[in-house]
């Protein structure tokens, strides 16, 4: 009779090692690509959305529009000068971006402006900031680096004044 506990005892062992294995698989298997087809990316996420910077010690302002456009990811508007025009710009007048990563607050861009110059653009949102970091390379090498911080806007400039060139 000694035998049956040792059996018993066994036994309850492999069913628990069992027990163990199957809740793994299971979730191994209910953890599959599905997830990050859920997952927004920062275009859909931050696209139509309006940022700010506006320098307290000079007149600069400077407004970015995230668009949900993998073509024309952003846009900007930018004066030097109180009550101006402002100078508008598109990431796609220097060239056609590239989107490098677009996750859910941080998108990465590179831009070509020739064979041997490109810029890298990295935009990261982090509650109602923005940052926006640009790398610009010559001959493979970096160049200059830029980092401004903007905050979230609700200003109306969809009648801002755009400069003649």
């Amino acid at each position: 009779m000694k035998i049956l506990p040792k059996t018993i005892d066994s036994s309850l062992r492999v069913l628990r090692m069992l027990s163990i294995s199957l809740l793994m698989i299971f979730a191994l298997a209910s953890c599959n690509d599905d997830d990050d087809d859920n997952m927004l990316s920062f275009l859909d996420k931050h696209g139509d959305t309006q940022w700010k910077f506006q320098d307290p010690n000079s007149d600069t302002v400077l407004y970015l529009r995230i668009n949900d456009s993998q073509a024309n990811p952003f846009e900007l508007w930018l004066t030097f000068l109180a009550n101006s025009c402002y100078v508008y710009q598109s990431v796609e007048d220097d060239g056609t971006p590239e989107i490098l990563e677009n996750t859910e607050n941080k998108l990465v861009i590179r831009v070509d402006e020739s064979n041997d110059e490109y810029t890298i653009v990295t935009l990261t949102v982090s509650q109602n900031v923005l940052t926006v970091a640009s790398e610009e390379y010559e001959n493979g090498e970096l160049d200059e680096e830029n980092i401004v911080i903007l905050f979230a806007n609700q200003d109306d400039i969809s009648n801002i004044e755009i400069c003649a060139f």
